[in-house]
């Protein structure tokens, strides 16, 4: 299984360019670089400000110093969208400044849609279709409402993505939480995790230490498949309810109680995740799904456990959530989509 480069989770743009149209209330955060505006496709008819935006896009994240480089893009809501019509030349305009600027880090295309925009496979073809120009080192996707639709809109979306990975290079999938392990079992080369990004994760490169934004630390339980929060994760590791009681990673081994274990978090979280991309690396397209499968069993049972220890604790809707999708990614064929592209052209 491939692996997404590493990219740089301080400062980089994510204001300037890509649907924060509320920006003036960013102006005080510390990572929006100086200068930042919105823009909208009337403001970039003209190729002088599409190049002029896609620059400085790129010359900003050479400026912190990322590893991975990501082209500038609006988020595609329909296929008629006019952000859609303008990727192509920000996208052909970020390859250029790429040549120029940095010819030795790779440039990922940003792929941001809706999970509304992938519903007809067509649809999802001609997204692939206009994305392959520039001919870009992989492709960093976001789709919003990936987490709160239903199975037979998740399984679209993994359709869109391995159609994108068809294309000769690497996908990392943006955001997907307590997504991120069936992506990974069902091919998705990279994908981003809660608290930094896998396959790429999304670190400062000098330091190799995880920097949060903006949420309170959670504690990853591989168990269950998720995280939880402090006062949770609290409850079910003094229980000894579940294996995480026992962990072996460093950052537990060397904290003396369940209070300093919840301290350092962030560490353990990065050791889980690290954990199950070398362990999935091993394993063949096939052998990655049916340990899926158990896994999905074995969380639930986890879960009946871990909510004697913790009664607050809510039941898990991914478990049932994936599960449902798993099932209609193998009833479609999805797994096929080599195969089912050359079938379309």
């Amino acid at each position: 299984m491939t692996s997404a480069a590493i990219a740089v989770d301080t400062r980089i743009l994510d204001t300037a360019t890509s649907g924060f149209r509320s920006i003036a209330a960013l102006r005080s955060r510390e990572f929006l670089p100086a200068g930042a505006e919105p823009h909208t496709p009337a403001s970039l008819r003209a190729p002088g400000e599409t190049e002029r935006v896609a620059r400085g896009d790129i010359k900003e994240q050479i400026k912190e110093g990322a590893d991975l480089l990501r082209a500038p893009a609006f988020t595609i809501e329909t296929l008629d969208s006019g952000w859609l019509r303008r990727n192509p030349r920000l996208l052909e305009s970020a390859l250029a400044a790429r040549d120029a600027l940095a010819p030795t880090l790779p440039l990922f295309a940003q792929v941001p849609c809706t999970i509304d925009a992938l519903t007809r496979r067509d649809d999802r073809l001609s997204i692939v279709n206009r994305f392959a120009r520039g001919d870009p080192d992989g492709y960093w996707v976001g789709i919003a409402g990936a987490e709160v639709c239903d199975a037979e809109q998740l399984a679209a979306a993994f359709d869109f993505l391995l159609m994108l990975e068809q294309l000769g290079a690497p996908c990392v999938w943006t955001a997907p939480g307590t997504l991120a392990e069936l992506a990974w079992s069902i091919g998705i080369a990279g994908v981003e995790i809660p608290l930094g990004r896998a396959g790429g994760f999304r670190i400062p490169a000098a330091t190799r230490q995880i920097r949060r934004v903006d949420h309170a630390s959670r504690f990853e339980f591989p168990s269950l498949m998720t995280s939880l929060s402090a006062d949770l994760a609290a409850q079910v590791l003094a229980s000894e309810a579940l294996p995480e009681s026992a962990c072996e990673c460093p950052s537990c081994r060397n904290a003396s109680d369940v209070p300093g274990r919840l301290a350092h978090a962030d560490e353990h979280n990065l050791w889980a995740w690290i954990q199950l991309r070398d362990d999935l690396g091993q394993l063949d397209a096939g052998q990655r799904v049916e340990r899926y499968r158990f896994r999905l069993k074995a969380a639930a049972k986890e879960l009946a456990a871990a909510r004697k220890a913790a009664p607050t604790l809510r039941s898990l809707r991914h478990i049932q959530l994936t599960e449902q999708t798993l099932a209609v990614v193998l009833e479609e064929g999805i797994l096929d989509t080599p195969r089912r592209l050359r079938r379309a052209s």
